[in-house]
């Protein structure tokens, strides 16, 4: 209890204005009067115990801890120390005098003293079990997260926290360790399937991209921010490789076919025969007979602006005006590489390519190497039916010497919620062998040997078969999956000359253009076509 009739003799008014006043407390066990600091004024306060008290008589200390803890549960009481702490840190001396004192050796060092003694397991438990309790209160809930934006506000609007908290940043962005550990530890959260589905809804919500947005927006119009960044940007792009993925991918089409191309290049001066006049071209292909080639791979945004569309137009007409009959001049759009077998197919077509030379080989010449690399990507992206290698995974490749043949990629299950998912289980999600690399029951040998390779904490593996494209799940059956289950089939998109793009690849598309799946579709020239019936096996190790 307090004595607030000695306190008031003996100290003068506690009132409001006084931040955290002497004040007398009687000790509730032995009457001892002890001058202490008191941040409660009139508000209901718990009773008192002095230190003798509490450290003689652990029942005292449990008494005066259920004592705070109903104390706390007035909200004018909390109100009260809420409004008191906010009137003593709003005193700018008080706060240097006690940012120096924190930041003193002495401070720090007893403070490391104290928590190392302190930080048991057992202490560690009780506090994640109280913090838990709190946290699932929704006023507690709601007034600390209106409080901490407000403080978080406050403290990031001034220039020196912010240059102190950047500087605290960059420092340890430096350290490789503490970059690890973060790394790591997205890793650890990522494979929790509850989290993934937890942050799955909240960043595909309407509500979290128009935040989202407007908040970039905002930052973006800070002409102190846009300033800072513009030559940031500017040295990232100098940096940046001149060839794109998508040109990477072209390429390597052609050199799959075993065409002559001139092209440009990254690591070493572009080929002479790709500049024309002021401009630079993506590829160039000899024909004999005929005029040249030239392909313009295009990505769909960088090519939608209107400098670049201007661009292009004055590259185009430069081109047929001063060399016509010398060359043809082509494009190839990004998503054009998500049609089933369609850049493939178009080159074929531009060169009269009919048939592929298949490459000789034997099983037993074959290595399988884990390890996810680009070589892996590139394969999926050119070759598979859905155009990418989907999520990643533990992924698989059979080199012959250094040639990439075929990859197969085990992922995390892709349905949340799903029979089967588990730490325990994954999906063979993608499955693709090199067209000039066919050989018959490679696919299975493939498959069962890398079943085999897969780490001992994966009891069970998950496979999707489409039928739309005639896949019957033979090579499944070859290698001991059983079928589990019949599935509603899939629906595609098919443009109006016969491409087909699967839905997946679709939404991305529309997702990275900022557009609904439908809309994006019907800007293409594409309509919705459902598939066949789909098959689910699964095979137990």
């Amino acid at each position: 209890m307090i004595d607030w009739k000695m306190t008031h003799e003996l100290l003068g008014d506690v009132g409001p204005l006084r931040f955290n006043p002497h004040v007398y407390k009687i000790c509730e066990g032995c009457s001892k009067r002890d001058k202490v600091r008191y941040k409660g004024f009139n508000k209901p306060t718990a009773p008192y115990y002095c230190k003798a008290c509490v450290a003689n008589r652990p029942e005292k200390r449990a008494k005066s801890s259920a004592g705070a803890k109903e104390a706390w549960q007035s909200s004018e009481y909390r109100q009260a120390i809420i409004a008191n702490s906010e009137q003593i840190w709003a005193d700018p001396d008080r706060n240097k005098r006690m940012s120096a004192f924190r930041n003193s050796p002495n401070f720090k060092e007893r403070m490391a003293e104290i928590n190392r003694n302190k930080v048991t397991p057992e202490f560690k438990e009780k506090m994640s079990i109280i913090a838990t309790a709190r946290w699932q209160d929704p006023d507690y809930y709601r007034t600390m997260v209106e409080q901490i934006k407000r403080i978080s506000k406050e403290s990031w609007d001034r220039p020196e926290y912010r240059e102190k908290i950047s500087k605290i940043m960059r420092g340890r962005w430096m350290d490789e360790q503490f970059r690890l550990g973060i790394t790591q530890g997205m890793l650890e959260h990522w494979q929790d399937p509850d989290y993934r589905a937890k942050m799955m809804v909240i960043t595909g919500s309407e509500e979290f991209r128009k935040t989202t947005s407007e908040a970039a927006k905002k930052t973006w119009a800070d002409p102190e921010y846009y300033a800072r960044m513009m030559p940031i940007i500017a040295k990232c792009r100098a940096n940046s490789p001149k060839v794109s993925s998508l040109q990477a991918t072209f390429y390597s089409i052609l050199d799959d076919l075993g065409v002559k191309y001139f092209r440009e290049r990254n690591d070493a001066p572009d080929d002479p025969e790709c500049s024309i006049g002021p401009y630079s071209v993506d590829c160039i292909i000899p024909r004999s007979g005929k005029p040249d080639l030239i392909v313009e791979v295009q990505g769909e945004y960088w090519h939608s602006l209107p400098e670049n569309i201007a661009r292009g137009k004055a590259k185009a007409s430069y081109i047929n005006d001063n060399f016509p009959g010398r060359y043809e001049l082509k494009y190839v759009w990004e998503h054009e590489f998500n049609n089933k077998d369609k850049v493939i197919e178009l080159v074929k077509y531009w060169l009269g390519i009919f048939k592929l030379e298949l490459i000789k080989f034997s099983l037993d010449d074959l290595v399988i190497r884990e390890g996810l690399n680009n070589d892996i990507k590139l394969l999926f992206n050119k070759y598979h039916y859905l155009g990418s290698f989907g999520r990643n995974g533990v992924a698989y490749g059979a080199y012959l010497g250094d040639a990439l043949v075929a990859s197969c990629v085990f992922s995390s299950l892709r349905h949340v919620g799903a029979e089967y998912n588990g730490r325990g289980v994954r999906e063979l999600s993608r499955l693709c062998i090199h067209p000039r690399y066919q050989m018959r029951n490679l696919a299975s040998w493939f498959v069962s040997r890398c079943l085999k390779l897969l780490p001992d904490k994966i009891k069970l593996v998950v496979s999707y078969c489409d039928t739309t494209f005639n896949h019957d799940g033979a090579t499944y059956k070859a290698c001991n999956f059983a079928l589990d289950k019949t599935l509603d089939p899939d629906y595609w998109y098919v443009s109006q000359d016969g491409w087909v793009m699967h839905q997946s690849a679709m939404y991305r598309r529309a997702k990275r253009a900022g557009l609904a799946e439908a809309a994006y579709a019907e800007g293409l020239g594409y309509v919705k076509v459902w598939g066949k019936k789909k098959f689910r096996f699964i095979y137990e190790r």
